[in-house]
Protein backbone atom coordinates (compact mmCIF):
# COMPACT_ATOMS: atom_id res chain seq x y z
CA UNK A 1 0.00 0.00 0.00
CA UNK A 2 1.41 3.65 -1.01
CA UNK A 3 2.08 6.10 1.52
CA UNK A 4 -0.29 9.37 1.39
CA UNK A 5 0.97 12.60 1.68
CA UNK A 6 -0.43 15.34 2.99
CA UNK A 7 -1.25 17.34 -0.05
CA UNK A 8 -4.45 16.09 -1.01
CA UNK A 9 -6.84 12.90 0.19
CA UNK A 10 -5.16 9.67 -0.90
CA UNK A 11 -2.75 11.01 -3.31
CA UNK A 12 0.59 8.72 -3.43
CA UNK A 13 3.85 9.29 -3.07
CA UNK A 14 4.47 7.57 -6.59
CA UNK A 15 1.80 9.52 -8.12
CA UNK A 16 3.85 12.33 -7.12
CA UNK A 17 6.82 11.69 -8.01
CA UNK A 18 5.27 10.78 -11.19
CA UNK A 19 3.69 14.20 -12.00
CA UNK A 20 7.06 15.62 -11.09
CA UNK A 21 8.57 13.10 -13.30
CA UNK A 22 6.09 14.18 -16.04
CA UNK A 23 6.05 18.50 -15.31
CA UNK A 24 9.12 19.03 -14.37
CA UNK A 25 11.26 17.04 -15.89
CA UNK A 26 14.67 18.42 -17.28
CA UNK A 27 17.31 16.91 -19.22
CA UNK A 28 20.32 16.66 -18.02
CA UNK A 29 19.52 15.72 -14.61
CA UNK A 30 19.38 20.13 -14.04
CA UNK A 31 16.83 21.01 -12.11
CA UNK A 32 14.52 23.63 -13.67
CA UNK A 33 15.65 26.82 -12.31
CA UNK A 34 19.45 26.03 -14.03
CA UNK A 35 17.70 25.13 -16.82
CA UNK A 36 15.85 28.25 -17.54
CA UNK A 37 19.04 30.31 -16.67
CA UNK A 38 20.83 27.73 -19.37
CA UNK A 39 18.61 29.69 -21.79
CA UNK A 40 18.11 32.97 -20.32
CA UNK A 41 14.98 33.58 -20.84
CA UNK A 42 13.96 37.01 -19.79
CA UNK A 43 11.35 37.75 -16.37
CA UNK A 44 9.05 40.47 -17.05
CA UNK A 45 8.04 42.62 -14.45
CA UNK A 46 5.09 44.59 -14.68
CA UNK A 47 5.14 47.85 -12.37
CA UNK A 48 1.93 48.36 -10.28
CA UNK A 49 -1.05 51.14 -11.66
CA UNK A 50 -0.65 53.28 -9.12
CA UNK A 51 -3.79 56.10 -8.35
CA UNK A 52 -1.91 59.09 -9.45
CA UNK A 53 -2.22 58.09 -13.17
CA UNK A 54 -5.73 58.70 -12.51
CA UNK A 55 -7.79 57.35 -15.35
CA UNK A 56 -5.26 54.50 -16.04
CA UNK A 57 -6.00 53.65 -12.24
CA UNK A 58 -9.32 53.84 -12.91
CA UNK A 59 -9.23 51.74 -15.73
CA UNK A 60 -7.46 49.31 -14.60
CA UNK A 61 -9.70 49.24 -11.11
CA UNK A 62 -12.75 48.46 -13.33
CA UNK A 63 -10.89 45.59 -15.54
CA UNK A 64 -9.42 43.84 -12.62
CA UNK A 65 -12.41 44.08 -10.16
CA UNK A 66 -15.49 44.28 -12.90
CA UNK A 67 -17.07 41.55 -14.32
CA UNK A 68 -17.28 42.20 -17.72
CA UNK A 69 -17.19 39.96 -20.72
CA UNK A 70 -15.19 42.12 -22.63
CA UNK A 71 -13.22 45.86 -22.68
CA UNK A 72 -16.39 47.07 -24.90
CA UNK A 73 -18.67 46.28 -22.34
CA UNK A 74 -16.96 48.62 -19.84
CA UNK A 75 -16.79 51.69 -22.16
CA UNK A 76 -20.66 51.61 -23.29
CA UNK A 77 -21.15 53.17 -19.99
CA UNK A 78 -22.04 56.69 -20.50
CA UNK A 79 -19.96 57.59 -17.29
CA UNK A 80 -17.88 55.21 -14.63
CA UNK A 81 -20.25 55.30 -11.73
CA UNK A 82 -22.54 53.84 -14.53
CA UNK A 83 -19.25 51.15 -15.26
CA UNK A 84 -18.69 50.15 -11.75
CA UNK A 85 -22.81 49.44 -11.37
CA UNK A 86 -22.75 47.59 -14.54
CA UNK A 87 -19.73 45.33 -13.53
CA UNK A 88 -20.91 44.72 -10.49
CA UNK A 89 -17.99 46.50 -8.29
CA UNK A 90 -20.99 48.99 -6.89
CA UNK A 91 -24.76 48.15 -6.24
CA UNK A 92 -27.34 48.75 -8.18
CA UNK A 93 -28.86 51.10 -5.79
CA UNK A 94 -25.62 53.58 -6.10
CA UNK A 95 -27.29 55.73 -9.03
CA UNK A 96 -29.57 57.31 -6.67
CA UNK A 97 -27.84 56.61 -3.71
CA UNK A 98 -27.46 59.57 -0.97
CA UNK A 99 -23.96 60.70 0.08
CA UNK A 100 -23.62 58.81 2.82
CA UNK A 101 -24.42 55.33 0.59
CA UNK A 102 -21.97 56.08 -1.74
CA UNK A 103 -18.79 57.62 0.83
CA UNK A 104 -18.88 53.82 2.58
CA UNK A 105 -18.41 52.66 -0.56
CA UNK A 106 -15.57 54.88 -1.41
CA UNK A 107 -14.52 53.37 2.27
CA UNK A 108 -14.86 49.42 0.90
CA UNK A 109 -13.08 49.91 -2.39
CA UNK A 110 -10.17 51.86 -0.54
CA UNK A 111 -9.92 49.12 1.89
CA UNK A 112 -10.18 46.26 -0.54
CA UNK A 113 -7.51 47.75 -3.15
CA UNK A 114 -4.80 48.38 0.24
CA UNK A 115 -5.99 44.67 0.88
CA UNK A 116 -5.42 42.78 -1.78
CA UNK A 117 -3.23 44.87 -4.36
CA UNK A 118 -0.76 47.33 -2.08
CA UNK A 119 -0.23 45.09 0.23
CA UNK A 120 1.76 43.37 -2.19
CA UNK A 121 3.98 45.69 -3.80
CA UNK A 122 7.09 46.92 -2.72
CA UNK A 123 7.31 50.62 -0.97
CA UNK A 124 8.46 52.62 1.77
CA UNK A 125 6.29 53.71 4.70
CA UNK A 126 5.78 56.91 2.72
CA UNK A 127 4.97 55.70 -0.58
CA UNK A 128 2.28 53.59 0.87
CA UNK A 129 0.70 56.28 2.64
CA UNK A 130 0.78 58.17 -0.15
CA UNK A 131 -0.63 55.88 -2.45
CA UNK A 132 -3.60 55.24 0.09
CA UNK A 133 -4.11 58.93 -0.10
CA UNK A 134 -4.41 59.27 -3.67
CA UNK A 135 -6.41 55.94 -3.82
CA UNK A 136 -9.27 57.33 -1.67
CA UNK A 137 -8.93 60.47 -3.17
CA UNK A 138 -9.23 59.37 -6.66
CA UNK A 139 -12.51 56.93 -5.68
CA UNK A 140 -14.22 59.57 -3.90
CA UNK A 141 -13.92 62.23 -7.24
CA UNK A 142 -15.00 59.06 -9.12
CA UNK A 143 -17.99 57.38 -7.30
CA UNK A 144 -18.49 61.02 -5.04
CA UNK A 145 -18.60 63.38 -8.05
CA UNK A 146 -18.50 61.58 -11.38
CA UNK A 147 -14.89 63.26 -12.43
CA UNK A 148 -11.38 61.59 -13.18
CA UNK A 149 -8.70 64.11 -12.63
CA UNK A 150 -5.84 63.97 -15.71
CA UNK A 151 -2.56 65.91 -15.08
CA UNK A 152 -0.99 64.94 -18.55
CA UNK A 153 -1.46 66.38 -22.01
CA UNK A 154 -4.22 64.08 -24.19
CA UNK A 155 -2.22 62.33 -27.03
CA UNK A 156 -4.31 64.51 -29.66
CA UNK A 157 -3.00 67.77 -27.85
CA UNK A 158 0.87 66.22 -27.15
CA UNK A 159 1.44 65.90 -30.98
CA UNK A 160 -0.14 69.48 -32.25
CA UNK A 161 1.64 70.83 -29.48
CA UNK A 162 5.40 68.91 -30.56
CA UNK A 163 4.21 69.89 -34.03
CA UNK A 164 3.90 73.69 -33.40
CA UNK A 165 7.11 73.92 -31.25
CA UNK A 166 9.24 72.02 -33.95
CA UNK A 167 8.31 74.45 -36.44
CA UNK A 168 9.07 77.45 -34.51
CA UNK A 169 12.43 75.85 -33.46
CA UNK A 170 13.45 75.10 -37.04
CA UNK A 171 12.15 78.44 -38.09
CA UNK A 172 14.33 79.70 -35.18
CA UNK A 173 18.01 77.74 -36.41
Amino acid sequence: KASTTGVGSGVSADRISMMKKQFLHVPNGDTLTQNLAKRRLPTVFFPPVKAETGHKFILHFLLTRGRFVTEMDLLKTPCIVESMIKGKILPVGARSSETTMLEQAVEKLTRSYIEHDLAFCCLTATKFSNEVVHTWALMHDVILHNKIPIHELPPCLYTATRSRCVEQLETFI
